[in-house]
């Protein structure tokens, strides 16, 4: 359940928090969820813009395999919690996978893993 407020009757405002919902979600993944993003203390503006991209780049990859984690191998079971909730999220999960594929190398089934997401982002 969630509750609204807004100061003008606006038919849109469950629309636009949505959207801002998934905005503060996106934040809070390269922040405090997986990417650490406040930590680099970056004051230059090109090299703000150039990380900026490389983590929207590995938000996407980590989303788009947390996605085959749960949905294409199964590999996953998302659990719900009490509050309804998911333990995980699918970023999270993404995020987990690529880091085991990429730095537990000598595991071969992480490395089909691995292979199986490359042959998918590469389409080929």
């Amino acid at each position: 359940m969630s509750i609204v407020a807004s100061k003008e009757r606006n038919k849109d405002a469950i629309e636009e928090y949505k959207v801002r919902w998934q905005i503060e979600t996106m934040f809070g993944c390269l922040k405090s969820r997986g990417f650490n993003f406040q930590e680099t203390h970056l004051t230059i503006p090109e090299k703000i813009s150039k990380l900026m991209m490389l983590l929207g780049l590995g938000l996407s990859l980590a989303m788009l395999m947390g996605e085959i984690q749960v949905e294409v191998l199964q590999n996953i079971k998302m659990k719900l919690k009490k509050n309804k909730r998911y333990a995980k999220s699918l970023f999270r999960i993404g995020l987990d996978a690529l880091q085991n594929a990429l730095f537990n190398r000598h595991q071969l089934k992480k490395e089909k893993q691995l292979q199986q997401f490359i042959e998918l982002v590469s389409c080929a």
